[in-house]
């Protein structure tokens, strides 16, 4: 791009709808290790402002509508500094025009000048997308938001992801840590297995919200998912590593079923404090909670519950259980137990499994 065909851009941009996608970039901007990762690329065609940025393991793209006066190609400027001048205006509208290098934003009869980039500028690429197939956006939203909780926060391990793995007439999202794993199963056609990184959730929960349908692809090393409509398009790193077989972590030689009230669930572990045990003792009828340290018990309540099979003992990390009654507040849920040292099973219906690896109890 020469610098004659980004001198003139002039444009005009709502200052709410520019603030919230620059400030949607700065969750991804910047978190890189080389000084011109915290650019993001501009450019103004039709009736858009087209933005891009990436920290190299996610790149984004988005599209914000805009007055365009006078089209131009791609320009750099830094982010941190873009937004800070967006964000100090008091205007409703935004007018901004490049001038010899300089971006120049203009609101009201306040003038700002931002240095710009024009030219060759060391900026990644956006990978080659190739898409094969769709979904609707509100099942990767629903998924993000009910399972992705439980995605590994190492960077490095095949875990750090949401698995969408698709079953020809259903899906199942999946997220796991290695200690717990949460499953929701959508009935809807997909025939292709994606992994998206966790890194990516706080930008594409956003995203989806915005959008009807979205574009799935893939390549060796990428992810990809676009707006039907082309107004936004990620492309996020995957781990080379296989996802293990998470459906054979599921408990199936159930030997105790107790039908629980979440309401009561999260009242216990929500007012009782930090403790190191969540102990259920199971018997004659009874469910008895304790939250324990050590030999130290803190915590006690009996909660009514529904009672099939053998008495049982059994102790899960806290914060597991208080994770999945964050996420979900009310209604039942069954408990299902094959041994106090194997994964339990909370299940609130065929269409959503949240596996819990048991701690050893002395």
């Amino acid at each position: 791009i020469s610098d004659k065909e980004v001198c003139g851009m002039e444009v005009r941009v709502s200052k709410a709808e520019f603030s919230k996608i620059l400030a949607l970039f700065s969750k991804v901007v910047g978190r890189g290790c080389v000084w011109y990762l915290g650019y993001v690329g501009v450019e103004a065609v039709n009736d858009r402002i087209r933005l891009r940025g990436t920290d190299r393991n996610v790149y984004l793209r988005v599209e914000v509508p805009a007055g365009v006066s006078v089209e131009g190609g791609e320009f750099f400027v830094e982010l941190k500094e873009l937004l800070k001048l967006v964000k100090a205006s008091k205007e409703k509208e935004l007018r901004m025009h490049l001038d010899e290098g300089w971006l120049v934003v203009q609101a009201g009869n306040v003038k700002s000048r931002l240095k710009a980039e024009i030219g060759e500028f060391p900026f990644p690429e956006f990978p080659q997308a190739v898409y094969t197939g769709t979904l609707p956006a509100e099942v990767l939203l629903e998924g993000i938001q009910k399972v992705g909780f439980a995605a590994s926060k190492e960077d490095r391990w095949a875990l750090n992801c949401m698995l969408v793995d698709g079953k020809g007439e259903y899906a199942n999202l999946v997220a796991s840590d290695g200690h717990r794993l949460a499953l929701v199963r959508k009935a809807v056609p997909f025939n292709q297995t994606i992994k998206i990184n966790r890194n990516s959730f706080p930008v594409l929960e956003k995203l989806l919200t915005k959008s009807d349908v979205v574009k799935i692809g893939k390549s060796e090393d990428f992810t990809f998912l676009a707006d039907s409509g082309g107004r936004w398009e990620m492309a996020i790193r995957t781990h080379e590593a296989r996802y293990p077989d998470y459906e054979a972590v599921v408990p199936t030689d159930i030997k105790t079923k107790v039908k629980l009230r979440i309401e009561d669930l999260r009242a216990f572990v929500g007012s009782a404090g930090d403790g190191e045990s969540l102990i259920f003792h199971i018997e004659n009828g009874e469910v008895k909670m304790l939250l324990v340290n050590g030999e130290d018990t803190k915590a006690e309540a009996e909660i009514k519950a529904t009672i099939e099979g053998e008495p049982m003992t059994i102790g899960f990390n806290p914060k597991f259980i208080k994770a999945f009654t964050d996420i979900h507040k009310e209604g039942t849920v069954d408990l299902l137990l094959a041994d106090p040292e194997f994964q339990a099973l909370f299940k609130l219906s065929d269409d959503y499994l949240y596996v819990v690896a048991p701690l050893k109890l002395k």
